[in-house]
């Protein structure tokens, strides 16, 4: 009865703090990153036509003719939110309960373990704010952390059947599907590592975990509903916009550049100290715990995030549960089990005053920036994009231009934003540039070329040859684009038909 009254606490708090957290902050009438308007109506545009096999409105690259949706169970888990509550404040709200769920996997994990403390714990990781930033945004990320940490767990559990379940799902939820048996054969080596230590003779490690994510993923991929035409579209995702990443050809997602490894520490500051801790009270109090198979696990999947982190800024949405994970595996059953106490005294009787020093820096410090982690991220997502941006160009163009006519627009990121308002008319490039680079790369030149300012005259003539369109949209609040703007402007051949403090729209004079 006690067991059962402490959970219902947990899990009573979790959803209480979580909701309150992320509803606060999901409230804020923005989209802190574009591809959450595709999100939202590409879901509802499930709700009229189902499943989508094309995708038109990104005319000039391969996933006119053959799309895939790569977070399909996703936008399952957003549509009756999208239907009851309409596109952007329906994902929103589908967004924030998926947060919750989360958190709940995320304290049903810990309480697995037996460690105490886990809603604290849990508050702890949000005050990362890379990693607040990044579930916090309007896409497939908290879904794939249930499946990835809860496979995860369920395989270092040998809870095979369940793992089998959730690995099956994850290529429905993300193309970053690999991890999960990318983790599990880390975990064979961390059994075999653990074993051989414990018996002080060389003894491989069970080699089903390995065996259960991998047939699961593989079965998830030959059910998928995309199958095969997804083999092409992950291939392009996995490995050459994941792996090969044109960051230094073209002009891709930010969340594809690196972080420096000064501002990587910065930014995980918290978890790491926490790190330090456990593995100073792993070494000296807990050997036989941090070279257990969980921790050895969770040690080799804090490097390789490091590494892929250094690589691409996104991989911080695995690094920081990962190196957190890790931490409060070692050190919060030292906290419930009261060794503390006695190492605690005799740290004050060989430090002496600096001992209040401490204690009151940190009483000061850690609370103070938790808050201010927090608080930038509300302020970043206040920052964002209005809901409507970009509403008043895309509804002119949809009223004016025939449907399904090509509307040629100066920067790929704009595409979620135009897409999102006008569903009626199709564009040129958007969700990544790679994908009009790989499918055509003259086009991508002759696209780039034009927005760059580089073609100087007869742009209308240009853009309807090339491209076969005659509405221009420009993003006035992009410096980047002004050159181009004043190019058109200069055309005589184009009309400038609508404005507002957010774009323009010209029109080809026929």
């Amino acid at each position: 009865m006690l067991l059962r009254k402490s959970a219902l606490r947990d899990y009573a708090l979790a959803i209480i703090a979580s909701a309150g957290l992320f509803g606060w902050l999901q409230a804020i009438p923005t989209f802190a990153d574009p591809d959450s308007f595709y999100h939202a109506r590409l879901t509802a545009l499930m709700l009229d036509h189902g499943l989508l096999q094309q995708l038109p409105w990104l005319s000039f690259t391969d996933l006119a003719q053959q799309f895939t949706d790569q977070h399909l169970l996703y936008h399952l888990w957003l549509l009756p939110w999208v239907a009851w509550f309409g596109a952007a404040i329906g994902a929103k709200v589908g967004h924030t309960i998926l947060l919750v769920v989360m958190t709940l996997v995320f304290v049903a994990i810990l309480r697995s373990w037996k460690i105490p403390y886990a809603v604290p714990a849990v508050l702890l990781l949000y005050s990362v704010s890379a990693f607040l930033l990044r579930i916090n945004l309007v896409k497939a990320t908290p879904l794939v952390l249930i499946l990835f940490f809860g496979g995860l767990t369920l395989l270092l559990q040998r809870r095979y059947l369940a793992a089998w379940c959730l690995g099956m799902l994850y290529p429905w939820a993300h193309g970053g599907f690999i991890l999960l048996p990318l983790a599990a054969g880390l975990m064979v080596l961390a059994d075999t590592v653990a074993q051989s230590w414990q018996g002080r003779r060389l003894k491989l490690g069970d080699p089903r975990p390995w065996w259960i994510a991998s047939s699961a993923v593989l079965v998830g991929l030959v059910v998928h509903p995309y199958f095969p035409q997804h083999l092409k579209f992950y291939w392009q995702q996995l490995v050459q916009i994941g792996v090969v990443n044109y960051a230094s050809v073209i002009s891709v997602g930010a969340e594809w550049y690196p972080f420096s490894l000064p501002n990587l520490i910065g930014v995980l500051s918290v978890v790491l100290i926490a790190v330090v801790v456990a593995i100073v009270v792993g070494i000296f109090r807990q050997p036989q715990r941090l070279l257990s198979t969980p921790a050895l696990t969770f040690m080799g999947l804090a490097i390789v995030f490091t590494v892929a982190t250094l690589r691409s800024r996104r991989y911080v949405e695995y690094l920081a549960p990962v190196v957190w994970f890790w931490a409060m595996y070692l050190a919060l059953p030292y906290l419930a089990s009261g060794q503390w106490k006695a190492d605690w005294q005799r740290l004050t009787h060989y430090t002496g005053r600096w001992y209040y020093v401490f204690i009151l820096y940190c009483a000061i410090t850690i609370p103070v920036g938790m808050v201010r982690s927090v608080l930038n991220i509300h302020q970043e997502f206040t920052k964002g994009f209005a809901l409507d941006y970009l509403a008043g160009a895309s509804r002119y163009v949809q009223t004016h231009a025939q449907p399904g006519s090509v509307v040629f627009h100066s920067d790929w990121d704009n595409f979620p934003m135009l897409f999102y308002h006008n569903p009626d008319n199709y564009y040129i490039v958007g969700l990544d540039p790679t994908f009009l680079y790989l499918h055509n790369q003259n086009t991508y030149q002759q696209w780039r070329q034009l927005v760059d300012g580089k073609v100087k005259q007869s742009l209308a003539n240009t853009i309807h040859q090339q491209f076969g369109a005659d509405y221009v949209v420009v993003d006035t609040t992009d410096p980047s684009a002004q050159l181009f703007r004043a190019y058109l402007l200069r055309d005589p051949e184009l009309q400038l038909v609508f404005q507002d403090n957010e774009a323009v729209v010209f029109k080809r004079s026929l």
